[in-house]
């Protein structure tokens, strides 16, 4: 399965962008297409969707947090694609983690389609195994120092320690220091 497209921004819609990839263009549903305008080159985290009866269908996503929130959203009883596609676009995934970790369905109700009713029932889904922002681990940078040869262990402390000190940092900036104090570590070994 694909886990992301990297290539040429070749079109920017409400909602969607065309990348292109080894001479083909993929439509990619995005929840911040104003994001990509203006870049030439964009690497976007792919979830495929299959609705019954329709063609296949990619969601792509800034960052991987984004995914896996889109995710859980999917998981949710009467939240398809589309509706999570929007919350996503609506709100953002800041307003999201708020509207989780506060329980305040007032910021769901600001999503077109969502009532209050709806609101509450994606909360209380969404809710259950939720980690806190501050918390929200990247267990897919864990993977990939595991794939570089570290153990699960230590790959986690390493993205652990980076992330306290830099909670801000990119998945890129993550794996350099995580490899850089990893390379320190055995250099005093």
């Amino acid at each position: 399965m694909f886990d992301y497209l990297e290539g040429q921004l070749v079109e920017v819609g409400a909602l969607r962008c065309v990348v292109a990839v080894g001479g083909i263009g993929f439509e990619v549903l995005t929840p911040r297409t104003e994001s990509l305008v203006g870049k030439e080159q964009v690497r976007l985290w792919i979830q495929m969707v299959v609705p019954e009866g329709e063609p296949p269908r990619l969601f792509g996503f800034a960052r991987p947090e984004e995914r896996e929130v889109f995710r859980r959203l999917l998981k949710v009883p009467g939240v398809g694609a589309q509706t999570a596609l929007q919350i996503l676009a609506s709100l953002g995934l800041e307003d999201l983690r708020e509207a989780i970790e506060t329980r305040d369905p007032s910021i769901l109700t600001r999503v077109s389609g969502i009532g209050k009713k709806r609101a509450v029932r994606i909360l209380t889904e969404l809710t259950e195994g939720w980690i806190p922002s501050g918390q929200l681990p990247r267990e897919h940078l864990v993977e990939a120092l595991v794939r570089l040869g570290l153990s699960a262990n230590e790959a986690r402390t390493l993205v652990r320690d980076v992330l306290n000190a830099t909670p801000e940092a990119t998945d890129e900036e993550v794996l350099r220091a995580a490899l850089r104090r990893h390379a320190e570590r055995e250099v005093k070994r």
